[in-house]
């Protein structure tokens, strides 16, 4: 579904990101359970299919992506700033590598006024994460940025290595009885003359 921006001469886009997390929780002896964020660089909170978005304007960012006609295996990276050290913590504890991530976007004209509807920009997983805190000694001040490097799930599939061998031990894995492959190894080198009538 396309939105038609042509009769607009300013234009607002909003991003925003939904991760699924399994495995979360604030503390290291603490249970684990599924928690979804939902945030986004919007000014303003919003809500998409049900669930509100929190706006964390500048604090939140999210790399570039290039537009193509079909799926690429484009990699991204969200970042979040001034996060508070006790949420660290969260971030820690948690098992976040792996947790699905959605990006959508939205525009809006100057007034606010949403134009058309959200729009699915980017499905793919956390593959990694980064801490960074920038520490003035002068105030005492501490800054805490999170970074969630993610894979793409256009990429995570085409790393995937699947299939079977060709030989009696790799069968012998899936099933110890089946001896469908034992004449593999016999077979090499031999020479074969299809089509020739005996």
């Amino acid at each position: 579904m396309s939105i038609n921006l042509t009769g607009y001469t300013n234009l607002r886009a909003a991003t925003f990101v939904r991760i699924d997390i399994d495995q979360y929780r604030t503390t290291s002896s603490g249970s684990y359970s599924t928690q979804i964020l939902r945030f986004s660089d919007h000014n303003a909170t919003l809500s998409i299919d049900s669930e509100s978005y929190v706006p964390l304007g500048r604090l939140m960012g999210v790399s570039s992506t290039t537009s193509e006609l079909r799926s690429s295996n484009n990699d991204i990276v969200i970042s979040l700033g001034g996060v508070p050290d006790a949420s660290l913590a969260e971030v820690v504890h948690s098992r976040i590598k792996g947790s699905s991530v959605k990006v959508y976007r939205a525009y809006f004209t100057q007034a606010g006024t949403q134009i058309g509807a959200t729009q699915g920009r980017w499905l793919g997983n956390i593959n990694n994460y980064n801490l960074d805190e920038e520490y003035d000694i002068l105030t005492g001040n501490a800054t805490n940025t999170i970074q969630f490097n993610c894979v793409s799930s256009i990429d995570m599939l085409q790393r995937k290595l699947a299939g079977l061998k060709t030989n009696p031990n790799s069968i012998k894995q899936y099933s110890a009885t089946d001896t469908s492959f034992d004449r593999v190894p016999s077979l090499i080198g031999s020479q074969f003359d299809f089509g020739v009538q005996r």
